[in-house]
């Protein structure tokens, strides 16, 4: 499995990423070869499964390694598998909704109790948010007294 490591502001990057070229592992000097498999990320403490992804397997000790343009495929295919399998608002949605109430980013995250960097990751597909947080941005959507009560709250 990928194994991703994330860094002090949330983004996750592979533990291993090699040259665009197959190389050598980095483990055992074997040489690596090209490959494409289903692999996995963590996304809020839940792994997410994505087929088809490239990849570098070790052909001594089986390693496995992702050049940069692989990790990005495997990280916008578990996101976009995540946000599908618990039916989250899309990054479009979530800016848009953002837009028609008149929010600001940092005015959307005070009503969520979140960081506003954080909202700006949702809305640009960077990471996708929680189901609980798409609770709420469906709420603040559907119900406009909920947006005084969040406020009233948040202050």
């Amino acid at each position: 499995m990928a194994k991703m490591r994330v860094d002090s502001r949330g983004r996750s990057r592979p533990k291993a990423v090699a040259r665009e070229s197959g190389g050598d592992c980095p483990a055992c000097g074997a040489p690596m070869r090209a490959r494409r498999g289903r692999l996995s990320l963590p996304i809020h403490r839940e792994r997410t499964f994505v087929a088809d992804v490239p990849h570098l397997r070790c052909t001594s000790c089986g390693k496995i390694v992702l050049r940069w343009s692989d990790a990005g495929v495997l990280e916008a295919g578990a996101f976009s598998r995540y946000r599908e399998k618990h039916g989250l608002l899309s990054p479009s949605e979530i800016r848009e909704l953002r837009r028609r109430l008149r929010l600001t980013r940092a005015r959307l995250a005070r009503l969520l109790r979140v960081d506003a960097p954080l909202v700006a990751r949702w809305e640009t597909s960077r990471f996708p948010q929680q189901p609980s947080h798409d609770a709420l941005l469906r709420l603040i959507r559907d119900s406009p007294e909920s947006r005084g009560l969040l406020r009233r709250r948040a202050a």
